[in-house]
């Protein structure tokens, strides 16, 4: 679906610090916890993968969550800039050549 450009392109990292600005804005009270909403994907797999970690391996509760989250934001934000520019690109008009 997408390529590798999508992965380090100006819209994924926009998106992915829009997605870090709502995280930190939530931690020190500012913004409310529906914020969070828009990182869910990544939030439950850093959740679920830091749980795991805990109860498996005994590695203190929220040592890697962080950057499990970073990790799942970013790709979340890849994926997005690409779905996003696939519907842009099926909603274009196509030029015919009768």
């Amino acid at each position: 679906m997408g390529s590798l450009r999508d992965a380090f392109d100006a819209a994924t990292l926009s998106l992915f610090g829009v997605f870090v600005a709502l995280l930190v804005l939530n931690r020190v009270g500012v913004a409310a916890d529906a914020v969070l909403y828009v990182t869910f994907p990544a939030y439950a797999v850093a959740f679920f993968l830091d749980t795991l970690l805990f109860n498996e391996f005994g590695v203190p509760a929220y040592t890697f969550f962080f950057a499990l989250w970073a990790l799942f934001a970013y790709l979340e934000a890849t994926v997005v800039v690409a779905v996003l520019r696939r519907v842009a690109g099926e909603l274009r008009p196509r030029h015919r050549t009768d």
